[in-house]
């Protein structure tokens, strides 16, 4: 079930707060997410990968599950040495393990590229890179901002109508009952034909890329997409990154 209405970050991460600098330029900002370059520029850094910013992220995250009866995100304790495409798989999943529906099972190479290319031209991915895919479907999502936590919290928690389309981030949402609304989290719990909820065979391809910003003044950000699909029946991709092995050991067990 989708939320009733957009949630929002509590601190923003986005807003860099009070920075100070020392004598040579450098410094920090009262958001961990945002520094200060040697020459003194203030900014945020596309695919911010610090856990003090994850962790702001995570506040609001946990606050939208709580009023969803959903407990809170815990990473796995290997989070901060994986790649940012490795990061996406894993939040994705634990989106669905911590609603009670089956991981998927992890990322191929074909499905990586053809989401890199998605990322790359800052759009949606297009294709399942060959792989015959069964009944449950695919689907693609993408969106730009600077660290997958920001990323997963505008798919799951951000992405329905905002009251007007300049408050809407979801370009398919355009209006309060659009089919597009809350379409990137229908993706993610669901695949495309929003059937696919007990997928037990589905498969990922994720992927980042840095894009550059406008203008001599704008500043880069990150670019994230991702691919989901359930293989044809007697299709079994090679995993090169998997929940139950990369995952699995690396998370918290539950206190007895």
């Amino acid at each position: 079930m989708n939320p009733s209405r957009n949630q929002t970050l509590a601190p923003d991460p986005h807003a860099s707060g009070p920075c100070t600098t020392t004598g040579d330029g450098g410094g920090r900002c009262a958001s961990p997410c945002w520094f200060v370059s040697r020459s003194g520029v203030i900014t945020e850094a596309p695919d911010t990968r610090r856990p003090a910013c994850d962790a702001v992220v995570l506040r609001s995250i946990d606050a939208a599950r709580r009023r969803e009866g959903v407990r809170p995100m815990v990473l796995p304790s290997n989070f901060e040495r994986l790649t940012t495409a490795e990061q996406l798989f894993v939040v994705l999943d634990l989106e669905r393990v911590d609603r009670g529906l089956p991981p998927y099972l992890g990322l191929t190479a074909n499905l990586d590229a053809v989401a890199l290319r998605g990322a790359q031209r800052n759009g949606d991915p297009v294709g399942t890179g060959g792989m015959p895919v069964g009944p449950d479907g695919a689907g693609t999502i993408w969106a730009e901002d600077y660290s997958v936590l920001m990323v997963d919290f505008g798919w799951m928690e951000n992405d329905g109508w905002g009251g007007t389309l300049r408050a809407t981030t979801n370009v398919a949402c355009r209006s309060p009952h659009d089919p597009g609304c809350w379409g990137h989290r229908d993706v993610i719990l669901a695949v495309d034909t929003r059937h696919g909820r007990n997928c037990h065979t589905c498969v990922v391809g994720a992927a980042y890329a840095t894009i550059r910003g406008r203008g001599r003044e704008a500043t880069p950000s990150g670019s994230y997409a991702a691919v989901i699909a359930q293989p044809a029946s007697g299709v079994h991709p090679r995993l090169v990154f998997s929940w139950a092995r990369d995952v699995v050991p690396f998370l918290a067990r539950p206190k007895r």
